[in-house]
């Protein structure tokens, strides 16, 4: 699990497994106190946070550049969001909340790290898979339940075009690399149904028109889950996929209107 062309160190894979493995195991450290598994649990998003700064580099390439800038994100405000669940919670709130607020956080960062479509695409399906937890959480509520059930039809149809334009790549290239099928240089069959098949993946993550009426409805989760899905990480996968894979479609005036034209309407 390497990044795609990132200059990044094996401390994020560090990071990405420390936060899966922190998901079960926190409903056990919280059985201490506070002081104990405080510091614990804002570790990994300060060690993210360390790890991507130093991974800024001057005239950096735009790929790298912008998994920095989201890693950044998940590691400022998710410090800030685990720092915040310790006082909102009730003790067998956070033992509900923090397994599925890690296991998310490890699935983001695992996208941001992933240089095999295949890894790429199970993680991408993780955070879809962890966001319905986290906003069923107060699953007594059916408005909650709708909601994730929502978001979570919404995520997965946007996956399966993900996966299907991640296979064709696979197909006309040769290569499950990321990085080698974003540097291929050779004509690409299928372009415009891959293009369309990508940009669907994004919108719906994104919750871009026709997409957006999961978004307003998965308020009704926590409000530090709704900060840390809605606001600062989840959505923005949508954004990170677009520049991930814009060096396939350089020149391609199809690209640059459709996507112009989802944002102007979405605003």
């Amino acid at each position: 699990m390497t990044a795609p062309s990132m200059a990044y160190s094996n401390f994020f894979v560090l990071w990405t497994v420390t936060f899966l493995i922190l998901g079960p195991l926190s409903f056990w450290l919280l059985r201490g106190p506070r002081f104990l598994w405080g510091p614990l649990f804002l570790t990994p998003f300060l060690g993210v946070l360390y790890e991507s700064f130093r991974a800024l580099t001057p005239r950096q390439d735009v790929a790298i550049a912008s998994a920095s800038f989201f890693a950044i994100l998940l590691g400022f405000i998710g410090a800030l969001v685990c720092f915040y669940s310790m006082y909102y919670f009730t003790l067998p709130q956070q033992k509900k909340f923090f397994p599925f607020f890690f296991l998310f956080s490890g699935s983001m960062l695992g996208v941001l790290l992933s240089d095999n479509i295949f890894i790429f695409y199970m993680f991408w399906e993780l955070t879809s898979l962890t966001s319905f937890l986290l906003i069923g959480f107060d699953f007594s509520q059916n408005t909650a339940r709708k909601a994730a059930r929502q978001a979570l039809i919404v995520s997965v149809a946007g996956g399966l075009c993900l996966l299907a334009a991640l296979l064709l790549l696979n197909l006309h290239t040769g290569s499950f690399s990321i990085s080698e099928i974003i540097n291929f240089k050779g004509t690409l069959p299928n372009k415009t149904t891959i293009m369309i098949l990508l940009i669907l993946a994004a919108m719906t993550k994104s919750a871009q028109f026709p997409f957006h009426f999961w978004l307003p409805e998965a308020m009704t989760a926590p409000t530090p889950a709704s900060c840390f899905l809605h606001s600062a990480t989840m959505v923005k996968l949508g954004v990170y996929l677009l520049i991930t894979v814009s060096p396939l479609f350089i020149g391609d005036l199809t690209w640059t209107v459709f996507l112009c034209a989802i944002g102007i309407v979405t605003l």
